[in-house]
């Protein structure tokens, strides 16, 4: 992984970046961390979840195999491992990633404020220079591949963030259908 990253022509600190997208929810913070949590129902309440494999080896670990569908329908499978935590936080890092990055991490952060809940997505990500034009396109830059990776991990998010809240404010009984 080092020689990897020593062999780059880019400067690593146009590579790595990191973004956030956050919902208010007018409803309980553990509803809104289920629906985060239990990601193995995500497949039916995700309109961009095919598929997802999930184990748990122990308590608050979770080994999770997604298939995501992008919006023109291409579908890619993605390998994480996830860490959730006493409620307020879950932590993951992808061990398989998509082809325009080299390493993506983040973390769904629940907060309580005057009644009100926040649900936080947040990721970081290390882009694969050598991808760029091999996936977007010839004469694709680097501006424009994070633009599109900021895009779709920040829809996708979006979306989440969007059918937590409204499971959580509709006290978690609600099963949100794509």
């Amino acid at each position: 992984g080092l020689r990897r990253a020593a062999e780059v022509s880019a400067p690593v600190g146009d590579l790595v970046f990191t973004f956030a997208d956050s919902v208010q929810v007018n409803g309980p913070i553990d509803t809104a961390y289920q629906f985060i949590d239990e990601a193995d129902r995500w497949p039916v309440r995700l309109p961009h979840v095919r598929r997802l494999d999930l184990r748990v080896d122990e308590a608050g670990v979770q080994h999770m195999v997604m298939d995501t569908v992008a919006p023109d329908g291409a579908t890619h499978t993605t390998s994480s491992v996830r860490v959730c935590m006493d409620g307020t936080q879950i932590v993951y890092k992808q061990i398989e990633v998509p082809a325009l990055l080299t390493g993506h991490s983040g973390r769904w952060i629940f907060a309580t404020e005057g009644g009100t809940t926040t649900i936080t997505s947040e990721h970081t990500v290390c882009m694969n220079a050598d991808a760029v034009e091999k996936v977007l396109g010839a004469g694709t830059n680097l501006v424009a591949a994070k633009t599109f990776v900021r895009d779709a991990l920040g829809g996708n998010s979006r979306i989440t963030l969007q059918h937590a809240k409204e499971f959580s404010e509709a006290g978690g009984v609600r099963l949100v259908r794509r």
